[in-house]
């Protein structure tokens, strides 16, 4: 059985997620624009430990009652053990303490494996966006809602 926690990203794991990040896409996001989202998120910015080590990490940024899922990942190693849904279901609750009705994300459409782990979790298509990434690849639209209610 794996170990880990789930919790708030602090700024001495951002290179280890930048190097998550950068070894789970091919069009990784930049250094620039991880630590760019940790200063605007704070509070969605989770990563998921093992000791020392950064299993996966989720990033969301919530505008009204909109909560947009920008992007989650898990090491490859550690896949298919609990580690997504764990951080979803943290990043669920962040949402929605930040009164977030309803939560949006984009996915490749190539993407074959993201998309059934959304659908995993409760998510819809309910769009396309036509060349939306910078390679111009499709990215189909996923949303979930209500959000579930948080235990306190």
């Amino acid at each position: 059985m794996l170990s880990f926690v789930v919790r708030k990203v602090d700024s001495k794991l951002l290179p280890d997620v930048y190097r998550l990040e950068r070894a789970c896409f091919s069009h990784a996001y930049t250094w620039f624009y991880v630590k760019t989202l940790f200063r605007r998120s704070p509070e969605t910015f989770l990563v998921a430990v093992s000791g020392s080590s950064v299993l996966g990490y989720a990033v969301a940024e919530v505008k009204g009652v909109l909560g947009h899922l920008i992007s989650i990942a898990v090491d490859h190693r550690h896949r298919k053990r609990g580690v997504g849904e764990a951080l979803f279901a943290e990043l669920s609750k962040a949402l929605s303490s930040l009164h977030a009705k309803k939560i949006v994300l984009e996915v490749r459409k190539s993407n074959i494996e993201a998309q059934q782990f959304y659908r995993k979790l409760g998510f819809k298509q309910c769009g396309l966006i036509i060349g939306y990434y910078e390679d111009r690849e499709d990215a189909l639209v996923f949303s979930r809602q209500p959000l579930p209610p948080t235990s306190k």
